[in-house]
């Protein structure tokens, strides 16, 4: 008996045919058997009035029959399982019963996220170690004061009237709190200086003590004891660091690299999306191919009669 491969689901007019089918081959023999008993030709009224019960015997189990195909041949859709992947992989892989599949799937979903979370988690320890040491090594009274003795210096007009102490190397200013600071913040516009420090302490804050030496570097507290100058970095040279700024870079870049890392598993994780939608897809397409029919017909004992039997035969 050959087979072939099923290219969609058989249809419930398909079986309804191959049932009549039946009925008719078997409602023909009992006809044929009867016709040599009696001797005479029946009408087709009179035919399948014959065959009544038989006729409701076949089709109780060819509903069953029917109800089975249902079940063991449905097909997978291809966008329902790629669908299935692209939320959560693995899934369209179940659906479509390649459970090793799903497995590896899911299973790569939870490592990358596991890492992103880990890899984020450690980028955000390593970003508070940051700010510590430079909420400790980095100070605004050294900035705003330094700003001010500049201003000073060159004349500019407007000064409000603070005092600092001259034979302090960093000119400290004698009166420093948050009121002090704003009222200086306009000098950074005045000195020709292109970067604003936040009022508040955001990433960009600790972004830019580090990265613009040349108006920041005056904040770090061993810039005198490094260069005996504490405003070495406002000559331009702004090319060597300090100890603590040089520890500082490492830890932000520390910090950054986690951070990477961590967004390098989210661009993995939508890869794994992709690449498990467009399998699923496949595995469905594999999975319907797989399925094959063929037909065939047998005789069966039902409530003590023979009654002959149609069927599908199906592998897969």
């Amino acid at each position: 008996m050959n087979k072939k491969n099923l290219s969609g689901i058989l249809s419930e007019f398909t079986i309804a045919c191959l049932i009549l089918i039946g009925l008719y081959i078997s409602a023909a023999n009992a006809a044929d058997s009867s016709m040599q008993d009696t001797g005479k030709k029946e009408s087709s009224a009179s035919f399948f009035a014959y065959n009544e019960e038989r006729f409701a015997m076949l089709q109780k189990a060819a509903e069953d029959v029917k109800v089975e195909v249902k079940e063991d041949v449905e097909k997978k859709s291809g966008l329902k399982a790629a669908f299935f992947s692209a939320i959560i992989p693995g899934a369209g892989q179940v659906y479509t019963k390649n459970y090793w599949r799903a497995a590896l799937y899911a299973g790569l979903e939870i490592v990358l996220w596991s890492a992103n979370i880990i890899y984020n988690n450690k980028g955000d320890d390593v970003d508070t170690r940051m700010r510590a040491y430079g909420d400790e090594h980095w100070s605004e009274h050294k900035y705003w004061s330094f700003l001010y003795y500049k201003a000073n210096q060159i004349g500019v007009e407007g000064l409000p009237n603070y005092q600092y102490d001259e034979n302090d190397p960093n000119k400290l200013l004698l009166e420093f709190n948050t009121d002090v600071a704003n009222n200086l913040r306009y000098l950074e516009g005045r000195l020709g200086y292109t970067h604003i420090l936040p009022s508040t302490k955001t990433q960009q804050y600790y972004e830019m003590i580090y990265k613009y030496l040349h108006q920041f570097g005056v904040g770090w507290d061993d810039v005198l004891a490094t260069f005996g100058d504490a405003f070495y970095y406002d000559s331009g040279d702004y090319t060597k660091l300090t100890p603590n700024i040089a520890f500082y870079r490492d830890l932000r870049n520390e910090s950054n690299g986690y951070y990477d890392l961590a967004n390098t598993m989210l661009s993995v994780i939508l890869v794994n999306h992709v690449v498990s939608a467009i399998d699923a897809a496949f595995s469905a397409k594999k999975y319907n191919e797989g399925l094959q029919y063929s037909f065939r017909a047998s005789s069966r004992r039902v409530a003590g009669r023979s009654l002959n039997m149609y069927g599908v035969v199906l592998t897969w």
